[in-house]
């Protein structure tokens, strides 16, 4: 653990730890001049054994898949210290609230501040997917969506893969109860396994309930969305369902496709066959 008060890099002065996980910990620093706050993620290099390794290389990606994206929902990586013992990623401080503890404190949010946040989300995968190649993330779960102020945030993009990349069977890349079947089952990954990951962090802030699906291994069942929310309205349940098809060709097949449903205003013939249906959103 850094402590509290040493500067890193000779540039940036630890100010109070943020949070912390097994593999990692975050902490608030201000540089040289005290006039910027950043957030400094530390990684000890415990490459003892393969989870080590793997998870220190994975954070080494993904320092430099966010060198490579420019977009104002996702906090840049202005600096790497890399030490023998330690990596330290200089990040933009985003100020905020996690979705998973906003949910915990305040109970299921409101479908019309959910729709808010689902466009902004999917306003941001449609920037990642339209990538060369298109990033796909495999692991969104509210812990790494931060709000202020009505605002999200995607944090954490160290299991993000390039497209059609294979998963095999039991990467640990997906979080329990959001990630889709072919990430815990071993396939492969593209835009539809966020957009899986998509609908359950939908699910989720619609009902409060952080497991929206039974159990692992699949097929899953999940509660219905109207029996936690009754005041969920019929397209937004019959977009969510459709975004946590088990088969990702019954989903959507691209964010394009979920914006316009989102949005009511399907984008071509082939779209409004797709979306039959989904026009009712406002509908109870």
């Amino acid at each position: 653990m850094a402590e509290i008060g040493s500067v890193i890099g000779d540039k940036y002065e630890i100010i109070s730890e943020i949070a912390h996980g097994k593999m990692s910990v975050v902490y608030l620093a201000l540089d040289a001049d005290h006039k910027q706050a950043w957030a400094v993620k530390k990684i000890q290099k415990q490459a003892h054994n393969g989870i080590d390794e793997l998870f220190v290389q994975s954070a080494l990606a993904e320092s430099e898949k966010l060198k490579t994206l420019n977009h104002s929902a996702l906090p840049r990586i202005v600096d790497t210290i890399d030490t023998p013992e330690t990596v330290y990623f200089v990040m933009d401080f985003v100020l905020g609230k996690s979705l998973d503890v906003l949910v915990k404190d305040e109970g299921a949010q409101p479908e019309e501040r959910v729709l808010d946040w689902a466009k902004q989300l999917c306003e941001v995968l449609t920037y990642l997917h339209s990538r060369v190649p298109p990033v796909i993330l495999g692991n969104i779960k509210p812990g790494n969506i931060l709000c202020n102020a009505n605002r999200l945030y995607l944090i954490d993009l160290s299991a993000a893969v390039d497209y059609r990349v294979s998963s095999p069977s039991g990467r640990n890349i997906g979080a329990l109860y959001y990630a889709a079947p072919e990430v815990m089952r071993g396939g492969v990954l593209d835009e539809r396994t966020d957009i899986y990951s998509f609908g359950a962090n939908l699910y989720y802030m619609l009902s409060g309930d952080g497991r929206p699906m039974a159990m692992i291994p699949y097929p899953i069942q999940h509660t219905s969305l109207r029996f936690l929310n009754p005041t969920a309205s019929a397209g937004m349940v019959a977009i969510i369902n459709k975004c946590l098809e088990m088969n990702a060709m019954e989903r959507f097949q691209s964010c394009t496709q979920l914006m316009a449903a989102l949005e009511n205003k399907p984008c071509n013939k082939h779209q409004r066959r797709t979306l039959r249906g989904l026009h009712i959103f406002g509908s109870k």
